[in-house]
């Protein structure tokens, strides 16, 4: 059974992506969570911070159906970034760094071109709010920060690796080459909204091969 916080944010997230942030309604939400409106800033003190609570959660949900279609390989399964690893993957040890890289990137972009319509229309409600707001974006800056570090500092470890290992080129801006292929993915993902013609396998594995290309030797 989930307990009152999940559930409001998971009604939150259904709400928000159904109606958008202006539209949504923290009466139905505490509704849908079968719980009093009251309750509802019990956990969150303000509309907009369960919005950025909707979007991380969505980000956690996501890590987990990874982390889930890698089970086969706990080695590639161990290397998705968990909450309680705030500073960093530890580094893993990988027999094949390429070979784990675009496993793991076929499988990760997969999923996300997947998710990508519920996941775009929440956060371009956050980046609404965070435009228009400069106080809301710097209490939101360091949670969303801490999200994108954590997929960037993975693809840092394995570029890393794939480059001690000789497979690939020596770069001189690695972490700028992560920046860049994350923001390209969230690029990806909002054109989904318009460009269908491809299905979520044939473009995860076109991007990854793409990006990879890009590495070797």
């Amino acid at each position: 059974m989930l307990d009152k916080r999940d559930a409001l944010i998971i009604a939150g997230r259904e709400a928000f992506s159904r109606d958008g942030f202006a539209a949504a309604r923290i009466g139905d939400i505490a509704a849908a969570a079968q719980v009093g409106k009251g309750t509802v800033y019990e956990y969150f003190p303000s509309k907009e911070a369960l919005l950025l609570a909707c979007c991380l959660h969505q980000c956690a949900s996501d890590r987990e159906a990874i982390r889930t279609a890698l089970g086969n390989d706990p080695e590639l399964a161990a290397t998705i970034p968990r909450d309680d690893h705030v500073d960093g993957q530890p580094a893993p040890t990988l027999r094949d760094p390429r070979q784990a890289l675009h496993t793991i990137l076929v499988t990760a972009l997969a999923h996300l071109f997947s998710e990508s319509g519920d996941n775009c229309r929440l956060f371009l409600e956050l980046f609404a709010l965070a435009r228009r707001n400069p106080s809301l974006r710097a209490e939101m800056q360091p949670a969303i920060l801490q999200m994108l570090e954590q997929w960037e500092g993975l693809l840092h470890t394995l570029i890393s690796a794939g480059i001690a290992a000789g497979q690939f080129r020596a770069h001189p801006d690695v972490v700028g080459l992560c920046r860049q292929f994350s923001a390209t993915v969230d690029g990806l993902m909002l054109q989904r909204t318009w460009r269908d013609d491809d299905g979520v396998t044939a473009l995860a594995e076109r991007t990854a091969h793409t990006f990879i290309s890009c590495l070797e030797v």
